[in-house]
């Protein structure tokens, strides 16, 4: 269910990954619902239907630095892509140690691609049925999935920050 891919750790991914851990990199701040963890998020592309928008929408910045290392990984994965819906940098702390509630990113078939920018833990669990799949992450893994799924939080003491692309591939 879950698939690692290979990082070419480019130059573009590498300063990509500097910016989204420095300190001047926009977060926006996500309270928790008692079912979610806190979490911090900076949107680039933002999803289709959010706001009642048909389409995916540029909401930062970083929209062609991302783009571009996206496109670097999925080259040299092989992977064909048709359409990117979401694309978003999230960081989560150590709180209460619950896991996220178990979703889907949309309410359609999509594939997600993880990029894990450090090594703070915090497990990717994937649902099939009665199935789970996980990846207990090291920094600059890329892994990627379809279907539902959720995250165990950081060790304590760590931040855990990935960049998220939700996208549909050819064929």
């Amino acid at each position: 269910m879950i698939t690692q891919l290979r990082n070419p750790q480019t130059q573009v991914y590498e300063r990509f990954k500097s910016e989204v851990l420095s300190d001047w990199f926009p977060w926006n701040y996500f309270k928790g619902d008692g079912a979610s963890p806190e979490y911090y998020s900076h949107t680039i592309l933002t999803r289709p239907g959010y706001n009642n928008i048909l389409c995916p929408v540029k909401s930062s910045d970083w929209f062609t630095h991302a783009n571009e290392v996206l496109t670097e990984i999925f080259h040299h994965n092989d992977i064909s892509v048709k359409t990117v819906y979401r694309i978003n940098c999230n960081a989560v702390h150590h709180t209460d140690g619950k896991a996220s509630p178990i979703h889907r990113d949309h309410d359609f078939p999509t594939k997600n691609l993880l990029v894990y920018l450090t090594a703070a833990g915090g497990k990717t669990n994937v649902y099939a049925g009665d199935v789970m799949d996980s990846h207990d992450p090291k920094e600059d893994d890329i892994i990627t999935f379809g279907g539902l799924h959720n995250m165990n939080q950081p060790e304590p003491g760590s931040r855990r920050v990935v960049l998220v692309c939700t996208y549909e591939p050819t064929g």
